[in-house]
């Protein structure tokens, strides 16, 4: 229970990163609800994923997850070029399954280059009829803007005298 304590406390630097994250998350959430698009969670997922307690590791993971996923949209298109059925797909996501996961620890934005193609191409599956070339920009465009607003909040002063920093 002391631990437990302890970690719900403003002395504890990840209780404040947490709720920091929360006020940011939420109303993000709020507007990829709203949006209508299927799509659109990528943007809270890629915010909340992203934003880390410090700047530098904020950046970091944001230009790792928005290049890797960029890339990864790039292979997606480029297999949903030569397979065409379910099964030649799954046959393609396999040893990609394995060597993203095999580099997560590697290169986080090789990961993402190798997960994103997962993603795509099993969202086309789930969702027949969307291209794959469709759904990869839309990743894209919510990794982008959720890199965006989790870089924006790491470096805002403003944000910064709402809760109080880490630093602290």
């Amino acid at each position: 229970l002391a631990p437990l304590r302890a970690n719900l406390s403003w002395s504890s630097a990840g209780f404040r990163h947490a709720l920091r994250a929360a006020v940011v998350a939420a109303p993000a959430l709020v507007l990829t609800l709203q949006s209508g698009n299927a799509y659109a969670h990528w943007l809270t997922i890629t915010l909340v994923l992203t934003l880390q307690p410090f700047f530098a590791l904020t950046w970091q993971r944001a230009v790792e997850r928005i290049g890797g996923t960029v890339l990864g949209g790039l292979v997606a298109a480029c297999i949903a070029l030569v397979v065409h059925t379910p099964l030649a797909t799954a046959a393609a996501l396999f040893p990609l399954a394995v060597l993203a996961l095999s580099v997560r620890y590697v290169s986080f934005g090789l990961f993402m280059a190798g997960m994103t193609p997962l993603v795509v191409l099993l969202s086309e599956l789930g969702r027949p009829g969307t291209g794959e070339l469709e759904i990869a920009a839309m990743r894209a465009a919510y990794t982008l803007g959720g890199g965006i607003l989790a870089v924006t909040r790491a470096s805002s002063a403003a944000s910064r005298s709402v809760l109080p920093s880490i630093s602290t």
